[in-house]
């Protein structure tokens, strides 16, 4: 069957439509639709650059701000000691009871507890509560400051003034030092005795202070403990006094006396015999 010219042409053009639909619907829309999608990529990486250069712009404030909170923070630390040593805190209290001429025999330490912290709590809370719900989103991460405390009873003897003066010295060291309990009575010799429970504080800092340098400080090199503490020692033999060598001497001249009695008591027996 031979086509005619126009039937030729129709097939020529229905064709080329096919191909112009099919085109269109294998190639051209996917490419539309990823276009539409880079421009929206494009949009919002955009709109990111400039949030961007704002954060870049607010910087030198934002450096103003943690410069504000660090002084804040070192503030606030000060007067937490860095660390609780039993050893160093042996010595300011001599030094402290020395300097006011007050006495104590003896000083009663209690163990190293830890505050609790209801930020601590709050932020361990939130952190379960979150892997419970499954989020796979991490909380913020809070750096939660760990105070820990410990305990002194500080069995004191002094006058009056020198007791105030005391706490007043331990006040005056600009240091966390609560006083928990005062006792005080008055002896018979006009002096006054009595306990103080003191508890002291501390905090790990986060920038370093030179009041910490000076109480990390150890001037003391003398050694610490012993070889043998359990070392037999020999205890020295008491030698006579020559008081007991003199009662010897005094003794024995009654015991000759005693002898030339019992003789003098014989004699007469045989002055008083006739002769033969």
């Amino acid at each position: 069957m031979k086509l005619t010219k126009r039937e030729a042409f129709l097939l020529k053009v229905v064709g080329f439509v096919a191909l112009i639909a099919l085109s269109y619907y294998f190639v051209i829309s996917p490419q539309l639709d990823r276009l539409a999608e880079v421009e929206l990529s494009v949009a919002d990486k955009t709109a990111e650059v400039e949030s961007i250069k704002q954060e870049i712009q607010t910087l030198p404030q934002l450096d103003q701000e943690i410069e504000n909170l660090q002084k804040q923070v070192s503030v606030l630390s000060k007067s937490f000691f860095p660390e609780l040593q039993q050893k160093k805190l042996i010595i300011i209290l001599d030094e402290q009871l020395r300097d006011s001429s007050t006495k104590a025999d003896s000083l009663g330490f209690s163990q190293l507890t830890v505050v609790e912290n209801p930020e601590l709590t709050d932020a361990d809370n939130t952190q379960e509560k979150a892997q419970s719900e499954g989020s796979n989103e991490n909380p913020a991460d809070t750096i939660v400051p760990e105070i820990k405390s410990l305990s002194v009873d500080v069995p004191f003897a002094g006058s009056y003034p020198q007791i105030i003066d005391f706490i007043r010295r331990m006040e005056g060291m600009n240091r966390l030092i609560v006083i928990n309990n005062l006792q005080i009575a008055q002896g018979t010799d006009g002096m006054l005795g009595g306990t103080i429970n003191l508890s002291f504080y501390s905090l790990k800092k986060l920038f370093d202070d030179p009041l910490d340098e000076e109480y990390f400080d150890w001037p003391f090199n003398t050694s610490m403990g012993t070889d043998n503490p359990f070392r037999f020692i020999p205890m020295p033999v008491e030698e006579p006094t020559s008081d007991a060598g003199l009662e010897e001497t005094e003794i024995e001249p009654e015991e000759d006396t005693t002898s030339q009695a019992s003789e003098s008591d014989s004699n007469p027996a045989s002055e008083n015999q006739p002769e033969a």
